[in-house]
């Protein structure tokens, strides 16, 4: 991506936290966790073992991103996430395809 607008800038500047998020659900299997009922953050940070606090931010960051929607009854897969990540490939292909991505750029 060739950054045009100021925007962009800082859409690149954001892009690794983005993509560590996104790459993290992808291998913890957050999208299909959380597909049968929506779960609160201590419920997610629970079944994945993972601290609360930063699960409570990491969900908050999937949600501003547009993947996860949180309700009353705590966070499920947004409609997106549901067609492009669920529906889109199975989660064992997700989890490789993560996962190769963190072996490429370690940092």
């Amino acid at each position: 991506m060739v950054p045009l607008t100021t925007e962009d800038v800082f859409d690149l500047i954001d892009s690794y936290v983005t993509s560590a998020a996104l790459n993290t659900a992808l291998e913890l299997g957050l999208f299909w966790l959380l597909a049968p009922q929506p779960l609160d953050a201590p419920a997610v940070a629970q079944k994945l073992d993972i601290p609360v606090g930063r699960c409570r931010h990491w969900l908050q960051l999937l949600t501003h991103m547009g993947l996860l929607d949180r309700g009353v009854e705590g966070y499920a897969p947004s409609e997106a996430a549901r067609t492009a990540v669920i529906d889109g490939c199975s989660q064992d292909t997700w989890v490789l395809l993560a996962q190769d991505a963190r072996d490429r750029l370690p940092a």
